[in-house]
């Protein structure tokens, strides 16, 4: 009943529908279409096997006929390999893909046949030739019509173009509806919406268990000259894409003794995906006893989260979260992917992610033990303190709320932060419904003197990089998440958000003067960090990889280190 009275009221109100995909409008309208029609409109060639996949297939041969415009075979052929996915699915049948389907490429070669032919703008008139995007996927619909849609030339292409498209709707790799279809059977299938966390153990008369998680910083693997233990960090890194082995060579190049990843493995964080994208890359890069860490993202919980456990049991780490200390620095890694799992509703309602009740308690006491023996402090996390470009979410959101009722009545986490404080009790007191630069959730978890003690803050969630100013109490703000996703160049990283509100804070953070990342022919530069820690100091080097179309064929890449400090 408590939790009925605090959800009815805050479920009113609009929430617009899921994910990227629906993003797409005239995706939608020829779903829409094919659905209504029925199995009255026929095929024009052999249909697809799968009743809905061969309802579309109908309207797009259709509007093809009806442009004067020839079916091309490479249509039917997509269409079936999408029948055979779905149908696979719903048998569960054993699939070579580790996503939840394998209709990515096949949807995104219809998508860039029906751009190529004029359907796309018909149905959606905010499509433009001139962006990069649209270009991106032309090229694909030549390759096609050139060699046909088994040819290696043809995969090798979508797979270097795979992922694109979350900053860009409505053209983007179809195959981010698995991120979806990941929410939906996590919630809709035997889990029942029950994630994968492992809270801090409460023991009853002395409370939470501080020591969980926590242990000594690693040693160098081998001798240095210098007296540096030198940290890799990635970020939104597990594609398992020839731009995420480029950047992996690279850092395997820099020689680190240890790798923390700061979350999220594409589509959904499936056990396969986490395999194949993240745990075997790693092991395989990295033999001479380095050590390995991860923290997860949202992407890692849309599936539940059971393959993030297989990530902790290989990389033999305790929990999602961490604190690893020296008689010098403490690292403090946060899970706030927890809290950002529920991908099945969209847009300006989305919550701002924080730390449930447990992992909060537990990462404040770090921080006063990292206070109390003089110790110098990194904090990592998937998700952003502030952000300048990224909408970083609302104070509450109903349904996304009342999507953790399953984990907070099973008791995998606890959290009383929505009912609590509303927007107006947080930093920077703004109206319920407003979109802040900053997340003042975590603002408020983490005060003004919490902040200012930390010496660095890195995280990752948007697909880009940057080096931002002091801003909200945060000394150095590091935004690192070019780990893998494609992003195309004429989307401004750069710039800032008209639609989240910066005012209390001075307006929107800025960047350092200098250092920005590149672009190849198609997309902006990828990266990744390395800290040396001393006694004294952090060395942190910032590197950009850069992949032009030419190198991409041919897998070769060039690696800049564009920015250094020390702190």
């Amino acid at each position: 009943d408590v939790y009925k009275r605090q959800y009815q009221r805050r479920v009113r109100g609009s929430q617009r529908f899921p994910m990227r995909v629906l993003g797409m409008r005239w995706l939608v309208v020829m779903l829409a279409a094919s659905l209504i029609a029925g199995d009255g409109v026929r095929s024009l060639t052999r249909p697809a096997s799968h009743p809905l996949i061969a309802r579309l297939q109908s309207r797009l041969e259709s509007s093809l006929v009806a442009m004067n415009k020839t079916v091309p075979p490479a249509l039917h052929e997509a269409a079936e390999l999408v029948s055979d996915q779905l149908i696979a699915t719903q048998l569960a049948v054993p699939r070579h893909s580790p996503d939840i389907t394998a209709v990515g490429y096949p949807l995104t070669i219809a998508e860039s046949i029906a751009l190529k032919v004029g359907i796309i703008q018909r149905l959606d008139k905010k499509i433009s030739n001139t962006s990069e995007a649209y270009h991106v996927l032309i090229r694909l619909a030549a390759l096609v019509s050139a060699h046909g849609w088994e040819d290696p030339q043809v995969r090798s292409y979508y797979r270097g173009i795979q992922f694109f498209g979350g900053e860009t709707l409505p053209l983007l790799d179809v195959g981010w509806a698995n991120e979806f279809l990941g929410t939906l059977t996590e919630y809709f299938g035997p889990n029942h919406g029950i994630h994968a966390y492992h809270k801090v153990p409460w023991n009853t008369g002395k409370g939470y268990d501080y020591q969980f998680s926590v242990s000594s910083l690693p040693p160098p693997v081998l001798p240095r000259t210098s007296r540096g233990l030198k940290i890799g960090l990635l970020a939104d890194w597990g594609c398992g894409t020839k731009e995420s082995q480029a950047v992996l060579s690279a850092l395997q190049a820099e020689a680190p003794d240890m790798v923390v990843h700061l979350g999220d493995v594409y589509y959904s964080g499936t056990v396969a995906e986490q395999h194949q994208f993240l745990i075997h890359p790693l092991r395989q890069a990295f033999t001479r006893g380095e050590r390995m860490f991860a923290i997860p993202g949202n992407h890692d919980y849309y599936s539940g989260g059971q393959g993030m456990k297989e990530v902790l049991k290989s990389f033999n780490q305790t929990a999602s979260y961490f604190c690893l200390r020296n008689e010098h620095w403490q690292i403090l890694a946060l899970d706030t992917g927890v809290l950002d799992s529920f991908n099945l509703v969209s847009g300006a309602a989305h919550p701002m992610p924080f730390l449930p009740d447990d992992q909060l308690a537990w990462a404040l006491h770090q921080i006063q033990v990292g206070q109390e023996q003089g110790l110098k402090t990194i904090v990592m996390s998937h998700h952003q303190f502030f952000s300048r470009r990224d909408s970083v979410g609302v104070a509450n959101a109903g349904l996304f709320e009342l999507a953790t009722l399953p984990d907070q009545l099973r008791g995998t986490f606890v959290t009383s932060e929505w009912w609590t404080k509303n927007s107006s009790q947080l930093p920077g007191h703004l109206p319920e419904g407003v979109a802040p630069a900053a997340n003042t959730r975590l603002l408020d978890q983490f005060n003004q003197s919490v902040r200012e003690y930390v010496s660095a803050f890195y995280w990752g969630h948007e697909h880009t990089h940057s080096i931002f100013k002091p801003y909200a109490g945060i000394k150095r703000g590091r935004l690192i998440g070019n780990g893998c996703i494609p992003v195309v160049k004429d989307y401004d990283v750069y710039g800032s958000n008209p639609n989240t509100q910066a005012a209390p804070w001075g307006g929107h953070p800025q960047h350092v003067p200098g250092p920005r990342v590149g672009h190849g022919d198609r997309f902006w530069n990828f990266g990744f960090v390395t800290l040396e820690l001393t006694e004294s100091s952090a060395e942190a080097k910032h590197f950009q990889v850069e992949i032009t179309d030419e190198e991409l064929a041919g897998a070769g890449y060039r690696v800049d280190m564009f920015y250094q400090e020390t702190y």
